[in-house]
């Protein structure tokens, strides 16, 4: 099934670099410290999607980890994937913009925090 013009993306594995130019702290409400660290990524990997899979496909991406605790934080990413696949109407290029939240465990748990 086409959306659009657009094959349908199915999933993404590649790697990725990260650098974490900017660590900070906050305060919660005069109650309590939250550590935080703002990263960017940038990587290169393969796309499947509905009409083929290959290997080209570059990602960007930013995002920040709130520390709730020294073995639990919760996450933000904003990522962008960008590659050339089969569409309806032939080959096209494509990018493809991800939000996402999430939770990170840590063992062992970090001593820094």
């Amino acid at each position: 099934v086409a959306y659009g013009s657009v094959s349908v993306m199915f999933a993404y594995m590649g790697v990725d670099a990260m650098w974490f130019p900017m660590y900070g702290k906050f305060s919660w409400f005069n109650k309590t410290i939250i550590p935080f660290d703002m990263y960017f990524s940038l990587g290169y990997g393969t796309t499947s999607t509905q009409a083929d899979e290959k290997p080209g496909t570059f990602h960007i991406g930013t995002g920040q980890i709130f520390a709730i605790s020294k073995g639990t934080a919760i996450r933000w990413d904003f990522s962008m994937n960008n590659f050339s696949t089969k569409s309806v109407d032939g080959v096209g290029n494509f990018n493809f913009l991800f939000l996402s939240v999430g939770a990170s465990f840590f063992f062992p748990e970090a001593k820094y925090r």
